[in-house]
């Protein structure tokens, strides 16, 4: 029986795999309706793979190399608490998010295979342990991310793809290079093994002996890099038009793990490499974190598209997350808890919006479970108790209050920034919901696919039942952060396994 320690690797490895199994399928003569049938099967195991990661990571670091083979020639895979929960969310949102495919799109073999590889990228950036595997993870699911967005086969998707993918190479681009940098400041591209050059636990190996010092130019390029990522102003422009015109269930998956992931990142270069963020990092992405809260703001006043709103409320969210990477580790825990309810409503906006959009105006009125969705979808992101946004939100004002001593800053600029982006989101949903509600035309007297209602009815529960047990839900989030702070494990674990040669060649 396969350890667990070989899941990490294998659940993206096998979805690649799957990817490019699906259109030789085809080309075969095997039926459409089987694609659909294996990328469904492959996201429930990567679900179940994800899930025994999560079980055994809560207790110690998964670690395994590629081929046995020693830093710092391997690739290894290192998972502790922190990645494990980030993978699990990844895989429970597209096990149960991939059925509803059809109802939005031609459900032919080459989305699958896009799809497939966007989950694959996902997971492997979040466990890997290698900063070079990284950035091949980051390509898959940028690459599967262009083909995604273009689904929808019209001039303003084909539009969106050509702008997101620009975007997308030129932060490829600039991670890529930060990697060679760190290669040649440390001469390692493991984690652990240049975290532990970064303290001090193990000699050089690249071409500077003031390691600590070198590194933190490598690290502020990847914070520009997932910045761009995550739609932060001013590289925001690329988002609103990708998600307003990519298929909903696309828009669906993106918006609820993309930043987030982006976030990740940030997070683990810096906690794990050089020990936490330096304070002007913290400043920079609280004055980022506002600005994009502000920019959101204004977009959302000016739109009048349903999902064009939804596309701003996306860097609202991106703006608040920021933020809470600014609070420094106490951040941490609202950032996991945020991205986790973010992961829960963003597709109850984009499913249901994007099926009111391809009806018009009326579908409100005729489903009971996709209005009520819809509506606690909105109280979610505009900051209603007892939602799991709001609780977030809650957190994060608590902790920038905490920090007005030591962090004053960018704790005023969070406690500024949560009620003007709450009054935005409000005002921008007022202006685009009476036509849902009011208005009857025949498309929207049909009755929505059963499945689509269940699935936003089961997100919107969720978000509620996250906000009610918030209390349960942070002694997770905080055990996860805690796992990623306990730095030295991560290192000790990564070293001892990969510093040895496990198989012999010839």
């Amino acid at each position: 029986m396969l350890g667990v320690d070989l899941y990490p690797p294998l659940i993206p490895y096998a979805l690649i795999g799957f990817a490019f199994l699906l259109p030789l399928l085809r080309a075969l003569g095997v039926k459409r309706s089987v694609s659909r049938d294996l990328a469904l099967i492959a996201t429930l195991a990567a679900f179940y793979g994800s899930l025994e990661v999560y079980r055994a990571a809560s207790s110690s670091v998964l670690v395994y190399t590629i081929g046995g083979f020693p830093i710092p020639v391997g690739i290894a895979y290192v998972v502790d608490g922190f990645s494990a929960l980030f993978g699990l969310l990844i895989a429970s949102l597209f096990a149960v998010l991939t059925p509803v495919s059809p109802v939005f799109v031609e459900d032919n073999e080459y989305f699958y295979s896009a799809l497939l590889g966007l989950e694959a990228g996902l997971l492997g950036v979040v466990y890997t342990g290698d900063v070079f595997n990284m950035f091949v993870m980051l390509e898959v699911f940028t690459i599967s991310a262009f083909v995604l967005i273009s689904a929808s086969k019209t001039r303003g998707a084909y539009r969106a793809t050509i702008t997101y993918a620009i975007v997308g190479m030129v932060a490829g681009t600039l991670f890529f290079f930060a990697a060679v940098l760190i290669y040649y400041v440390s001469g390692s591209l493991n984690i652990g093994h240049v975290a532990a050059m970064v303290s001090g636990t193990a000699p050089p190996a690249g071409r500077t002996s003031q390691v600590q010092l070198a590194i933190l130019l490598p690290l502020f390029i990847i914070t520009w890099s997932m910045l761009a990522e995550s739609a932060i102003s001013p590289l925001h422009f690329w988002l609103p038009e990708a998600y307003t015109h990519a298929p909903p269930v696309v828009s669906s998956l993106l918006s609820g793990l993309a930043e987030g992931v982006a976030f990740y990142v940030i997070a683990r270069v810096y906690y794990t490499i050089y020990s936490g963020i330096p304070p002007y990092i913290q400043l920079m992405l609280a004055i980022l974190g506002g600005l994009t809260v502000g920019v959101a703001g204004a977009g959302l006043l000016a739109s009048r598209d349903l999902l064009r709103v939804a596309g701003y409320t996306v860097i609202l969210d991106s703006g608040f997350m920021a933020l809470a990477l600014s609070m420094g580790a106490r951040g941490l825990p609202v950032l996991m808890a945020y991205a986790i309810a973010h992961a829960f409503v963003k597709p109850i906006i984009f499913l249901v919006g994007g099926y009111a959009t391809r009806l018009r105006v009326g579908v409100l009125r005729k489903s009971w479970p996709l209005a009520a969705s819809f509506m606690i979808g909105v109280l979610n992101i505009v900051g209603v108790p007892p939602t799991a946004l709001f609780m977030a939100k809650l957190q994060l004002y608590q902790v920038a209050l905490e920090s007005l001593g030591s962090n004053s800053v960018p704790a005023l600029i969070t406690l500024v920034s949560l009620p003007v982006g709450s009054v935005m989101a409000l005002i921008g949903f007022m202006k685009v919901l009476p036509p849902l509600v009011t208005t009857e035309t025949r498309e929207a007297a049909e009755k929505p696919p059963r499945y689509l209602m269940a699935l936003v009815l089961y997100f919107a529960l969720a978000s509620l039942l996250l906000g009610i047990l918030y209390n349960q839900v942070q002694a997770a989030v905080s055990s996860s952060v805690e796992s990623m702070l306990n730095r030295l494990s991560y290192i000790g674990s990564a070293l001892e396994k990969t510093t040895e040669v496990v198989y012999s060649y010839g």
